[in-house]
């Protein structure tokens, strides 16, 4: 097990040096009050924090180990819909 695990580090080092870090986008999308914004600052902040109605959007970075997320958050309100 220990030799897997080994095996495991060492070819994530590889692609890790080979590829570097991977930048991604995320688009929220959901109706008003659905949680969008809450899912943003939870994979952001690591917690859940008191949010308000979005007006417009809202965009941030997120990273997990050696990938970077651009996260847009876009408010659900009736008048953005059509976008």
């Amino acid at each position: 097990m220990e030799i897997a695990t080994a095996k495991g580090g060492f070819f994530s080092n590889i692609f890790s040096s080979l590829f570097g870090t991977r930048e991604m986008r995320i688009l929220i999308l959901g109706l008003d009050g659905a949680g969008q914004t809450t899912i943003l600052y939870r994979l952001q902040v690591g917690e859940v924090v008191t949010t308000i109605p979005t007006t417009g959007f809202n965009v941030e970075m997120v990273t997990y180990k050696n990938l970077k997320f651009q996260v847009w958050d876009l408010g659900g309100q009736t008048s953005i819909r059509p976008y």
